[in-house]
């Protein structure tokens, strides 16, 4: 059954699907290969009723981030597709196993392994949004920085968020932060104000002292602006030396464990033959 099923979508993915053309502009290499593709008309459905509900704020919040605003509704339903695909396959497994009247223990590893395969399009995103928000976290510091000093040799705060924003690589975290204050402004929302935007999808007090700082900048004079700027990269320095300190602290707290039970085996190992022998 799980053969016939995955025959049934190779063929649809190939000849019949009306999404290839979508699938093949989404800049995505797991979309196994257009397997996904009979599911992203269900997963359109059921994100439509489950995107403005309260628990599915944070699988928002992670595409957000991650994806440019263009394909937003795009990256939605296809990690939904994903686990869709992942769940059709377990149900056929699972189905597979009965008509060969499987083990009880064979029907439990395999539903197992189906259910880590339904949600690892979920956690995939998590970590991905989860490494950005990192990396963003890094570099903030530097890029308040590089615009205090922008502004100090002589350009507009617009100035130097474009001149920034030019020079960085679309690899970096601030390129995508500015990318989404960018877009903003292009829907018709003022361009320092479009940085309160940011707070929707990173919860972090350094971008809601930024989005502050920014909000003021038509209100404060250049030189008193700088000098905000250069107080808010030393305060994001020091939360971040703090951040590491702190994250020291739980890793050894953490390798506490592994040595704890490496301890009670290496014991074990000695003894266990001692004792024998005594006996």
């Amino acid at each position: 059954m799980t053969i016939l099923l995955l025959f049934a979508l190779i063929i649809y993915s190939k000849f019949l699907c009306p999404y290839r053309q979508t699938f093949d502009n989404y800049d995505d290499k797991e979309v196994y290969s257009g397997l996904i593709y009979p599911f992203y008309p269900g997963a359109e459905i059921i994100m439509k009723y489950v995107i403005t509900k309260p628990f599915s704020s944070s699988y928002l919040r992670w595409h957000r981030l991650l994806y440019n605003n263009k394909k937003l509704d795009f990256a939605l339903n296809a990690t939904l597709a994903k686990s869709m695909f992942w769940l059709a396959v377990t149900i056929s497994i699972l189905l597979d196993a009965f008509l060969f009247k499987a083990q009880f223990e064979l029907y439990f590893t395999l539903a197992a392994i189906g259910t880590l395969l339904i949600i690892l399009p979920v956690l995939k995103i998590k970590r991905q949004y989860q490494e950005h928000c990192h990396q963003i976290m890094k570099e903030l510091p530097a890029f308040v920085q590089q615009m205090a000093l922008l502004i100090k040799s002589g350009s507009n705060a617009r100035q130097s968020i474009d001149t920034i924003y030019r020079n960085s690589s679309d690899k970096e975290g601030i390129h995508t932060l500015l990318a989404h204050v960018y877009f903003e402004n292009e829907r018709g929302n003022d361009f320092f104000q479009s940085f309160s935007l940011l707070n929707e999808f990173i919860h972090h007090k350094s971008i809601h002292h930024l989005s502050l700082l920014m909000g003021q900048v038509k209100r404060a004079g250049v030189h008193q602006f700088s000098t905000q700027l250069i107080e808010l990269a030393e305060l994001m320095m020091t939360e971040r030396q703090t951040y590491i300190r702190i994250i020291a602290e739980q890793l050894s707290t953490k390798l506490l464990a592994p040595m704890m039970i490496s301890m009670v085996t290496i014991l074990t190992l000695l003894i266990y033959p001692i004792m024998t022998q005594l006996n």
